[in-house]
């Protein structure tokens, strides 16, 4: 099972960090499949700029439908309520925007903390 399709699947009991994730997917591997804590971290990286580019394309969507009823507005006495509700789209798709700016960015943290502690040598 690729990295891809089974990361993805653990985190149905809650957020997790990678080190955790990776323990629970080597235990749900039986072991045979050995993650390098980079392969998981790199993972949740391209998971979060995936979801990024789907924000991003809403929000796009939004702005141009929001710059629609704008240009209507004063010929149609609804728009106001319509543009109303696509503002509050577009407020929560930059919400959601900053948010994974901001999952990012721990990811990386935690990447780095992970990578500087120092690895258990195995007893021979």
């Amino acid at each position: 099972m690729p990295i891809r399709h089974g990361l993805p699947a653990l985190p149905t009991a809650g957020p997790r960090y990678g080190s955790r994730l990776r323990t629970e997917f080597e235990a749900r591997t039986g072991g045979t499949w050995p993650l390098d804590i980079g392969q998981v971290y790199t993972r949740l990286g391209r998971l979060r700029r995936a979801q990024r580019r789907h924000v991003a394309r809403a929000l796009h969507d939004h702005v141009r439908r929001r710059a629609e009823a704008l240009a209507r507005a004063p010929e149609h006495p609804g728009e106001p309520a319509r543009l109303l509700v696509l503002e509050q789209l577009v407020f929560q798709d930059e919400a959601e925007v900053r948010r994974l700016d901001h999952c990012e960015a721990r990811l990386l943290r935690f990447a780095r903390e992970e990578e500087a502690l120092p690895r258990e040598q195995p007893e021979a």
